[in-house]
C-alpha cells in the first residue's frame, strides 16, 4: 500500500506515481495558481454560482419562488437553494 503525501499547501494528498507524473503535477500547480477555484463560474451575491442563470430562469416561470438556506454548502461556494412552485412542489437547485 502506496503512503499518500500532502502537497500544495495541504490540499491534495498524492501518490509518489502522481508525483512523478509530470503532466498532473502541471495541471495541479495551475489549479494550486487558481486556489482550485472552478473557471465556469462566476461572482453573484451568493458567492460563486454557475454560470446558467437560475434566478433569471426561474424568474420567469410563473409563480416559481427561489427560497435560500441558512446553511453553507462548504463544498460549491454558496448557500443552499431550492425552487418552490405555485402547486407547493419544491426542486433542490446547484
Amino acid at each position: 500500500m502506496s503512503e499518500l503525501k500532502s502537497m500544495f499547501n495541504g490540499c491534495v494528498l498524492m501518490s509518489n506515481s502522481a508525483i512523478n507524473d509530470q503532466s498532473i503535477m502541471n495541471v495541479l500547480q495551475s489549479e494550486y495558481d487558481n486556489n482550485f477555484e472552478s473557471k465556469s463560474t462566476v461572482e453573484t451575491n451568493n458567492n460563486h454560482r454557475s454560470i446558467f442563470d437560475q434566478d433569471e430562469y426561474y424568474s420567469k416561470q410563473d409563480d416559481a419562488r427561489i427560497e435560500y438556506s441558512t446553511v453553507y454548502n462548504h463544498s460549491k461556494g454558496c448557500y443552499f437553494r431550492g425552487v418552490t412552485y405555485p402547486d407547493g412542489s419544491y426542486a433542490d437547485l446547484d
